[in-house]
């Protein structure tokens, strides 16, 4: 009787499925690549018109289902999104939330109100978000990636600069961790810049999110009276570059509007106290990361020893 274990059969490796799996989608592929005015442009050309068409923006997030409070929903919420409304670039927000020229609380939303610097910049497209939170139609200044599906090979090239280019900003935690949990590898992967609006900085409790983001840019809102809640987060997100602007709340427990009650010092030391204390967790993350390194590495040398002397001692017997 054989009990020898059965030969494993060889996996065919799988290919992506962006990649062309018959010869009638090949053809079609070629024929795209040749005919088509767009496609024939340099690819240095054509980087530079999709950025122009689907990246280089903030995109706020938001979503249809989920809510706020402890409620429980067992539909899988319906995301949309809105275009960044505001005249700056979160960089450019944070050099100016440094300066106590523009260090103002906005107080309106009349026409031509400087927003520049204001915590309250992303004011107009939280309210956009929430008025379609709960309504089956969709912002009108949003991003249409329609043209993602046009053929596949636009698809392959357009694909990493959605991802790539563009901030992705939230506003709600539970958001954020269903559309998280929507995003495959190649996506996480892709993912570079993010936008946090205050409550959101204090969720990141999936240590399978912060290790599979690597990003280059994060930017961070927060509240003042958040202060010490920031300050006792022990883990969060890798990032090369991170920034932080304090503000007041837009209005007070009852609704109404909020005074200006922390002065400009206050504020910028508060940003930099919790952006400090992101570079120490930064720091922290990457001495673990070296220390698991070289560990691996120092396993790996003793294995030759450990086997060599094995070896040595069949040969005796």
């Amino acid at each position: 009787m054989d009990l020898a274990a059965p030969a494993r059969k060889k996996r065919k490796l799988a290919q992506a499925f962006t990649a062309a799996k018959d010869k009638n989608t090949k053809a079609i592929v070629r024929r795209n690549a040749t005919s088509s005015p767009l496609l024939r442009l340099p690819p240095e050309l054509q980087q530079k018109i999709w950025g122009y068409v689907l990246g280089n923006r903030l995109i706020h997030i938001g979503a249809q289902g989920v809510r706020r409070n402890y409620g429980y929903r067992s539909l899988q919420p319906r995301f949309f999104n809105t275009i960044c409304q505001s005249p700056v670039t979160e960089r450019e927000a944070y050099e100016l939330s440094k300066s106590a020229e523009y260090n103002k609380a906005a107080t309106s939303f009349k026409n031509g109100e400087d927003m520049r610097l204001c915590g309250n910049r992303h004011r107009a497209c939280e309210l956009e978000l929430v008025d379609h939170s709960t309504e089956q139609n969709l912002p009108p200044n949003r991003l249409n990636v329609g043209v993602l599906a046009v053929c596949r090979q636009v698809y392959v090239e357009v694909n990493p600069i959605l991802w790539s280019t563009n901030t992705w900003s939230f506003q709600c935690q539970r958001t954020w961790r269903y559309w998280m949990s929507g995003r495959n590898a190649v996506q996480k992967r892709l993912i570079k810049k993010i936008h946090f609006s205050n409550e959101v900085a204090f969720g990141l409790n999936n240590k399978a999110t912060i290790l599979a983001l690597k990003l280059e840019e994060l930017n961070i809102d927060i509240y003042t009276w958040r202060q010490y809640s920031f300050m006792s987060l022990h883990q969060f997100l890798q990032t090369e570059k991170v920034t932080v602007i304090a503000a007041d709340a837009w209005t007070t427990a009852n609704g109404k509007q909020a005074n200006n009650i922390t002065s400009f010092e206050e504020k910028l030391a508060i940003a930099e106290a919790c952006q400090s204390h992101l570079a120490t967790l930064q720091a922290e993350l990457a001495r673990k990361k070296q220390e698991k390194e070289s560990a691996k590495l120092l396993i790996g040398e003793k294995s030759p020893e450990v086997s060599g002397s094995n070896d040595g001692r069949e040969s005796e017997n």
